[in-house]
């Protein structure tokens, strides 16, 4: 038979072909009692797996009524969900070579190899090390390591004692964990006992350059000694000596500085930190409150002193010295001699004396005196503070008296000041005065306010003002050059003063 003629591929002129090819993207899974699996090398087409689809089904029909009831099928797992996170782990190690180095050839490097159950997989990592100077921790990337000579490592390629080759490097397997033992157990494959690590060469040079001889550097046999005579340097140095044997002793003392009266006078406290190493002293300056004197932390920078004398006797600058640390008093008893009595503590306790409280200014008659005295107690004056219990408890209480004039001191009294009468209100709050005149006929004063609402000091005082306790039926009061009279008190005046006397307050 004749292949048909073609075509041009013009259109109206092709034809579908009778059996199209199918291009679709195949089935890659199967259900399996409710679960997703993977489709069997075995079935790899869609038609496989809804052949197996079908079979699976077949085990979920309903039996008939009086039949025996079928034995539940065993539940599946797949090995994905069996086995996921569960992960085997080596301890192995591999050499590695190390050109021109004069301590070494080549090191040991300690490794893990992690095997990953789930899908075969591995992973190999080297724990860090401090100061190593390496580029440690993930070595080779998860993934299916191919074998030397085709395949994949596997299972069966793991073993104590046995040495795997990853990607040209011979890794050496001497240990595994716990969980990797028994497992190894469950499948009937025990693993060998825990095998050494061999030395590491650069270990091994630093100890032994390291290993102490058992001689100190003060020690006149000491093999630093030697080395250093060697190189030129002076190994019976007594300082060098000094400083081995004194290295981070230090003696501490308490000064006392009684400074002159032409410099100012007063007092100054330092301590002074002696070195007994290289016998160098500083001296740093205690800080006190309240002195006024600015603060130099280090009042002399540590450096050579002179002989400064007997330990609590007269020093230079009229300075005294006590020590009073519990390591220095030992030591100079121990090495210098001194007696007990000699290092006890020096009293330097003075008398505190009170501070002189500067006499207030007179009052200049602007403002108030309590306006004023803020001037003289602050550098920034604020407004004098309330009572405010008196503006709380005693705003409504108002104690008024009747007051006539009297003559004062070397004056007379006219006639027409004999007969006016006045009412005194004195406002409990703020302890003010006002005076009311109310008006009389036929005397010519008009009456009304006599003196505004205000505190009146005392005669000659200007600081302390008339209170409750100056007011009484019978009592002068001087009132800016006038002298009054109290002659009398309303009713609530005269039951609070009796209440306020038997109260006490």
């Amino acid at each position: 038979m004749s292949s048909p003629a073609k075509l041009p591929l013009i259109p109206g002129y092709s034809v579908n072909p009778p059996n199209p090819a199918n291009h679709a993207k195949k089935q890659t899974l199967r259900f399996a009692n409710g679960i997703a699996v993977p489709v069997e090398l075995g079935q790899p087409d869609e038609a496989a797996a809804l052949a197996a689809l079908q079979e699976s089904l077949k085990e979920w029909r309903i039996p008939s009524a009086g039949a025996a009831a079928a034995p539940a099928a065993a539940s599946f797992v797949p090995s994905y969900v069996a086995l996921d996170k569960k992960v085997l782990r080596y301890h192995g190690w591999f050499k590695e070579p190390v050109p021109d180095s004069p301590l070494e050839s080549w090191r040991v490097r300690k490794v893990q190899l992690l095997y990953y159950l789930e899908d075969g997989s591995m992973q190999v990592t080297e724990p860090a090390e401090p100061n190593s100077g390496l580029v440690q921790g993930t070595l080779v990337r998860r993934h299916k390591i191919p074998r030397q000579g085709g395949g994949v490592l596997g299972l069966g390629d793991l073993a104590v004692g046995a040495a795997v080759n990853i990607y040209g490097r011979e890794v050496a397997i001497v240990d595994a964990d716990a969980f990797t033992r028994e497992q190894a157990v469950a499948r009937g494959t025990p693993l060998a006992p825990a095998q050494p690590v061999p030395p590491n060469p650069i270990e091994q040079a630093l100890a032994a350059k390291s290993k102490p001889s058992g001689l100190s550097r003060s020690d006149p046999d000491s093999p630093s000694k030697f080395a250093e005579a060697l190189l030129g340097r002076e190994f019976n140095s007594k300082s060098l000596q000094q400083f081995l044997e004194h290295g981070g002793e230090v003696l501490r003392f308490y000064l006392l500085w009684d400074i002159p009266a032409e410099q100012g006078g007063g007092r100054a406290r330092f301590k002074m930190h002696y070195f007994v190493a290289d016998s160098t002293a500083e001296i740093m300056e205690v800080p006190e409150a309240g002195t006024g004197c600015a603060l130099f932390p280090t009042f002399l920078k540590r450096g050579p002193l002179p002989k400064v004398g007997k330990v609590g006797g007269g020093l230079p600058g009229q300075a005294r010295l006590a020590p009073e640390d519990c390591f220095t008093p030992a030591d100079l008893r121990e090495h210098l001699g001194y007696a007990a009595s000699e290092l006890a503590p020096l009293s330097v306790e003075e008398q505190k004396r009170d501070a002189p409280q500067p006499a207030l200014p007179p009052w200049n008659g602007i403002g108030s005196p309590e306006d004023s005295l803020q001037n003289c107690l602050k550098l920034v004056p604020k407004p004098p503070k309330k009572d405010q219990y008196r503006w709380q408890q005693l705003d409504h209480v108002v104690l008024r008296y009747e007051a006539v004039l009297e003559p004062s001191a070397g004056k007379q009294l006219i006639k027409i000041d004999a007969g006016r009468r006045f009412v005194m209100s004195f406002f409990m709050a703020d302890q003010t005065l006002a005076v009311f005149e109310p008006p009389q006929p036929n005397t010519g004063i008009p009456g009304g306010k006599f003196l505004e609402r205000g505190r009146v000091y005392k005669p000659g005082n200007k600081v302390a003002w008339l209170t409750e306790d100056d007011l009484a039926v019978g009592a002068l009061l001087d009132l800016h050059g006038r002298r009054f009279r109290l002659t009398r008190a309303d009713a609530f005046t005269e039951r609070y003063m009796a209440e306020r006397v038997q109260g006490g307050s």
